[in-house]
């Protein structure tokens, strides 16, 4: 499995009653799960419940290898079984919440590492699962507590400090989330996901030199990484180097032609080149892989006025104004200025856009009172920093 992402637990403390033969099946079954050979694993796993059906590790490690061949609606069935057998471990409680967690069901695989956990508070693995599922659900606090308990167990579990430092990114607690990812570092060197997501922490404030290397870093290491490309882009599009931006974006499409995200990148960076008739067929390229991406069907609309290409306008502009409708993020408040006379639209737009970018945060003003000689008065910029 990739770095940072959940994972399975493949052993059983279950005291199953095993004949000399079967034990044999087990063992052997393991050997070749443990090594990636699922389809021996299931043929041999199968073979122990043809012969004892109630055989605890066979039905819990079958139910693993089906979900790592992406079966998950079987594997929670099998693991099922298998818990109803013995609900006393942890493990099978864990490895169900993974196959929940990919079925889409995350407030159920929540409920499963909790179950694990309440078996064994120090269960490793189900803390790690645990982060992965509450940031899934927005629950980055949460998330962050569940990596800490971790790493107070393990101080050197390289994915829970990566995983910490992604939750931490996502409350944009950057210099927390740059420390976390440095001690990842630390333990890995060639930690490609750490050290992209580093550049995205750097990028973010507004070390970009800093976040440039990181990236290069990282395609040193894996020249393939189309994420790592695309980040470099994003980072090169911000120093309004876009000449450089589009050719970070070339390089990633290259390596995935379906990235909806580069996709979008390129046509942001077109449009900045002036190239709108060719900005406008990447936003729509983008749209086809991905129709609620954000903001891409408004950028589509505007390059094609801008590129004077008119063919579609009435459709793509009922599509604009059908997603804001449905509190989707369709266009930028200043972007639909130029399209749409509606204030009651633009102000949803507005709204919309706003809670997305700008998510509140905790008054400033906490009731004190201050008191002054004379009067002060602020000015506030509309556009603040938006120009020269």
């Amino acid at each position: 499995m990739s770095k940072g992402k959940a994972r399975p637990t493949l052993h059983t403390e279950a005291k199953d009653s095993l004949s000399g033969r079967i034990n044999d099946l087990f063992q052997q079954a393991l050997t070749h799960h443990q090594q990636g050979r699922f389809t021996e694993a299931e043929v041999l796993y199968q073979r122990i419940l043809q012969t004892q059906p109630q055989h605890f590790g066979a039905l819990h490690l079958l139910g693993v290898t089906y979900y790592q061949c992406g079966q998950a609606a079987k594997a929670c069935e099998l693991i099922a079984q298998a818990i109803k057998i013995d609900p006393q471990q942890p493990a099978a409680y864990s490895n169900m919440g993974l196959a929940l967690q990919r079925l889409g069901q995350l407030q159920d695989a929540l409920d499963s590492y909790n179950h694990a956990l309440r078996l064994n508070p120090d269960y490793v693995e189900g803390l790690y699962n645990r982060g992965t599922v509450l940031r899934a659900l927005g629950q980055y606090e949460a998330a962050i507590a569940s990596y800490d308990s971790l790493l107070t167990l393990c101080p050197e579990h390289a994915n829970a400090l990566y995983n910490r430092g992604n939750a931490l990114n996502d409350l944009k607690r950057y210099q927390e989330a740059l420390a976390s990812y440095d001690l990842a570092l630390e333990l890995q060197p060639a930690y490609v996901e750490a050290l992209n997501n580093r550049g995205t922490v750097l990028a973010a404030m507004k070390n970009y030199d800093a976040a440039l290397a990181s990236y290069d870093c990282a395609l040193a290491l894996q020249p393939d990484f189309a994420q790592a490309h695309n980040n470099r882009g994003v980072a090169l599009a911000d120093l309004r180097l876009d000449q450089e931006a589009l050719a970070a974006y070339d390089q990633a499409l290259a390596l995935k032609p379906d990235y909806a995200e580069a996709h979008s990148n390129r046509g942001k960076a077109l449009r900045s080149l002036s190239r709108y008739a060719e900005a406008a067929e990447s936003f729509a390229q983008a749209l086809a892989l991905a129709p609620a991406h954000s903001y891409t069907v408004g950028n589509m609309l505007h390059s094609q006025m801008q590129a004077c290409i008119w063919a579609d306008y009435k459709e793509n502009l009922r599509q604009v104004v059908d997603a804001i409708n449905e509190s989707q993020l369709a266009d930028t408040p200043f972007s639909l200025l130029s399209a749409i006379s509606s204030p009651s639209l633009q102000h949803r737009c507005a709204r919309l856009y706003a809670a997305h970018e700008f998510p509140a945060l905790p008054a400033l003003w906490q009731s004190e009172r201050y008191t002054h000689s004379k009067i002060r008065l602020a000015y506030v910029s509309a556009d603040f920093r938006e120009h020269p």
